[in-house]
């Protein structure tokens, strides 16, 4: 009996220690399989962090931190963007600039213009220069035409986009109070310049001019001015002077000659303004009156002639109340170097043969230059008429 006890006994001992092996082995192999796994998650973590710190955080380049320009156009995608700056080398993949971005929701803020970036610079940091418009200025040029009025490079001006509207343009030109560090603006008469449309037509030199893109309209003006004092030089002041002209009065005399002539008869024209200046003559411009009443066409009535204006030659004698248009160097210097063949003729008439190409028809008599108009006029309606004027 107590053999069979103690047999018994023993087997349920030898039961129960394998029992506790089994539950020791099962316990350290799920202690391995968890370690492992946290280390599995742990390494995935720390590839997935890196991969991340490396595609937002870390440059294109460590070394490299030479500059890169790029050009961002407006309207572009977030997804346009990315491809621009990883086809520049600055980031090393797009995908995952576009994903920061959104997680940043800086998508709306990305600026066009023109950058400089380093190629050192992280992702992120690419971003939110994007997103501060961190650009550099971007220089445009700008052309004004020989002949135009203030208005009409107003309008050139807003049609390029180089000014968003015309009215603070305009209200410069009007008072030119920003511009009286000129000479030639300051000394303009008073009573000539409250009867003018504006004080600074004539100033306004036409010519290509280099600004930063979204420059202010003062500073437009202000280089075209610059302009003008820099052609206006001593050797056309002291040709003024010989001629008994101020500076305004050769402007308002270049601005007439631009309007009524091709180049080719500058001179031509200035000479016969001369003559009739001299004579005490009106100078009797169709420019002058086109410009009073803001017309183009060239068949001017009776009615138009009488037009009640200070820049009306036909109505006022001596000179119109200011410059109609903004002249060119050569009208300025034909203004004072005129014709002096026609000169000592006393060429004192002038009208347009066929206005599409502008060529003039001279004449020393009224008798003459009235013929001149009636063999003409028929021209001046039909141009009018096709022009729809």
């Amino acid at each position: 009996m107590t053999d069979t006890t103690n047999a018994g006994t023993a087997a349920e001992n030898e039961e129960l220690a394998v029992d506790r092996e089994s539950i020791k082995k099962r316990a350290k192999h799920k202690l391995v399989v968890f370690v492992i796994s946290l280390l599995f998650v742990v390494i995935v973590c720390t590839v997935v962090y890196e991969a991340v710190d490396f595609a937002l955080f870390k440059p294109a380049s460590l070394l490299d931190s030479s500059n890169v320009e790029v050009t961002i156009k407006s309207n572009s995608s977030v997804s346009t963007i990315a491809k621009t700056l990883h086809e520049h080398g600055l980031i090393r993949n797009p995908t995952v600039f576009k994903l920061m971005v959104d997680f940043y929701n800086q998508g709306s803020n990305l600026k066009a213009g023109d950058y400089v970036f380093k190629r050192t610079m992280t992702p992120r940091e690419i971003m939110y220069k994007l997103a501060a418009g961190e650009s550099k200025p971007r220089v445009v040029r700008f052309t004004t035409i020989e002949g135009y009025t203030v208005e009409e490079e107003a309008e050139s001006l807003k049609k390029d986009k180089f000014i968003a509207t015309t009215d603070v343009f305009l209200s410069l030109a009007k008072t030119g109070e920003d511009f009286m560090a000129y000479d030639f603006i300051s000394e303009i008469p008073q009573e000539s310049a409250v009867k003018r449309r504006y004080r600074l037509e004539g100033y306004l030199f036409p010519d290509t001019y280099e600004i930063f893109l979204g420059a202010s309209e003062k500073t437009i003006m202000a280089k075209q001015i610059a302009q003008f004092n820099k052609v206006f030089s001593d050797k056309y002041r002291v040709r003024a002077e010989q001629m008994g002209m101020t500076i305004d009065q050769v402007v308002i005399l270049a601005s007439v000659i631009q309007k009524e002539a091709n180049p080719s008869e500058f001179k031509k024209v200035s000479a016969v303004l001369h003559n009739r200046l001299k004579k005490g003559m009106p100078l009797q411009s169709c420019a002058s009156v086109q410009y009073a009443k803001g017309v183009k066409r060239m068949n001017l009535t009776a009615e138009d002639l009488a037009f009640d204006s200070p820049y009306n030659t036909y109505k006022y004698a001596g000179y119109p109340a200011g410059p109609i248009c903004n002249p060119s160097e050569q009208a300025i210097e034909d203004a004072l170097y005129p014709d002096e063949s026609f000169l000592a003729q006393n060429y004192l008439y002038f009208c347009n043969k066929d206005p599409d190409d502008g060529e003039l028809a001279f004449s020393k008599t009224l008798e003459e230059h009235e013929q001149n108009v009636e063999k003409y006029r028929p021209l001046w309606i039909d141009f009018d008429k096709e022009h729809g004027y």
